[in-house]
């Protein structure tokens, strides 16, 4: 499957543009007990946080992927937070009058469908 890169700065900005397509981009992915999220550190004015679900077809590119991101994700038991930074491919969603996430907080969602690379966030 061929996907378009997009900055995601580039997403957020231009919602209308991206809204229900597939896209490969980079971002920070956050999770905490309530929230789980994407961000980019060149964009981080209100509304530039994007809510993230995992599609049922999600997929690692491979075994060391998930690993990393497993580890980058959950640092340490009990797991308070954890943030990694991404190479995904997924479905832009949004924005949506009542929200995604927690509290509805969210004016788009991000469905991930495969984790192409993680790393630790500097």
């Amino acid at each position: 499957m061929s996907v378009q890169d997009v900055k995601f700065c580039e997403l957020v900005g231009k919602p209308e543009q991206y809204r229900n397509k597939t896209f490969r981009t980079e971002a920070i992915f956050y999770a905490d007990h309530e929230n789980t999220a994407l961000y980019s550190t060149e964009c981080l004015e209100a509304g530039k946080y994007v809510w993230t679900d995992f599609d049922p077809s999600y997929q690692y590119s491979n075994e060391s992927v998930k690993q990393k991101f497993n580890e980058l994700r959950c640092p340490q038991r009990p797991c308070p937070s954890g943030k990694a930074k991404l190479s995904v491919v997924g479905r832009f969603e949004g924005p949506i009058q009542q929200g995604y996430g927690h509290l509805n907080a969210y004016r788009f969602r991000f469905v991930i469908m495969r984790i192409i690379s993680a790393e630790a966030v500097s």
